[in-house]
């Protein structure tokens, strides 16, 4: 044993130290925060006016539709995704609620387990391209719809929202 630590007991030492030093970085490195699924901040959202195409920015519990410039109810919720390989985030579908249940709704508190349960079934979804139908949320349709594939192997599209205005 002496003559094996004599022979090999600095290389082997070298060893463990590197072996040490590659643990502890893999485990800061698996340890860092993960990677926000989205980017932007989650309490804004995309608006556009289905009849003109402007986009804003508002609350996301503000419930579409809501009046426009034009005091139609055409402004509706516009989500959109990009992935980190893509310059410009894309709007994916429009989101809106049957009138009867924005009106009910927007009395309650974002919180309220009535008003989320209400929203979530009662959810409208639109494709982008004009003449496109709104479907209810659970309609096979609307769901391929709401399926967002990714851009390419690796890159999924992340939900993009407004960035916070400077104050």
């Amino acid at each position: 044993m002496r003559q094996f630590i004599e022979k090999y007991g600095y290389p082997l030492i070298a060893v463990i130290v590197v072996l040490v030093i590659l643990v502890l970085w893999l485990n800061h490195r698996n340890s860092a925060p993960p990677r926000p699924n989205f980017s932007g901040d989650s309490s804004l959202a995309f608006f556009v006016n289905e009849t003109t195409g402007k986009e804003s920015v508002r609350s996301v519990n503000d419930i579409p539709p809501l009046p426009a410039d034009d005091d139609t109810d055409s402004l509706v919720i516009a989500v959109k995704f990009k992935a980190d390989t893509e310059k410009d985030a894309k709007i994916w579908y429009y989101v809106k609620y049957p009138v009867k249940v924005r009106d009910w709704t927007q009395s309650l508190p974002a919180d309220d387990l009535n008003r989320m349960n209400a929203l979530e079934e009662s959810r409208l979804i639109r494709a982008v391209e004009p003449g496109s139908q709104w479907l209810p949320a659970t309609d096979p349709e609307a769901v391929k719809i709401m399926t967002i594939p990714d851009a390419s192997p690796g890159h999924p599209r992340r939900p993009v929202f407004p960035e916070k205005p400077n104050e």
